[in-house]
């Protein structure tokens, strides 16, 4: 598992089972050490009670979730040379199902969501260049859509309390 989908992890094992399901989420555990002294869902708890504290209203909250929902399957997607010569694809179904969630989650096109993750413009003076990535450049323009959702996400948050103080 990657750094920037770690953190969002305590959040959604404290979340109940009906909102987690809403965001089609499933908990998959792995060999990562867990740390028996953290309670997630009192970290849940304390991290919606801040949320309140600083102003963030229920639409706000469940915009919140969908975004971290959208990180983590965004990073369950993977690509794969295509059948031609230089394509590249979606790797399968499964990949399919995380892309399809995710452009779901964050209200976007699934179609103009792939294309952005594998496809790359360049614009001349004559003409627009439209070229498919390589799986390997794929991945890293996928974890950078992703880093910027966290980021501003973060950004957001940080901003949030500022904007309430002002009011």
């Amino acid at each position: 598992m990657t750094v920037w989908r770690y953190d969002t992890l305590p959040l959604l094992f404290g979340y109940s089972p009906l909102p987690v399901s809403r965001f089609l989420l499933t908990l998959r555990f792995s060999s990562s050490p867990n740390l028996h002294f953290l309670d997630d869902s009192l970290e849940y708890l304390a991290t919606i009670r801040a949320m309140d504290i600083v102003g963030i209203n229920e639409s706000e909250k469940e915009a919140i979730f969908r975004v971290i929902a959208a990180i983590l399957h965004l990073g369950n997607i993977d690509f794969a040379n295509g059948e031609e010569i230089d394509s590249f694809v979606i790797k399968n179904d499964k990949s399919r199902f995380h892309l399809k969630t995710a452009a779901k989650l964050l209200m976007c096109d699934a179609q103009g969501l792939e294309d952005a993750l594998i496809k790359r413009m360049m614009v001349t003076p004559e003409e627009i260049i439209t070229r498919t990535l390589d799986p390997a450049s794929a991945v890293v323009s996928r974890d950078g859509f992703a880093k910027t959702l966290n980021s501003r996400l973060f950004d957001w948050l940080v901003e949030k309390p500022t904007c309430v103080k002002k009011v």
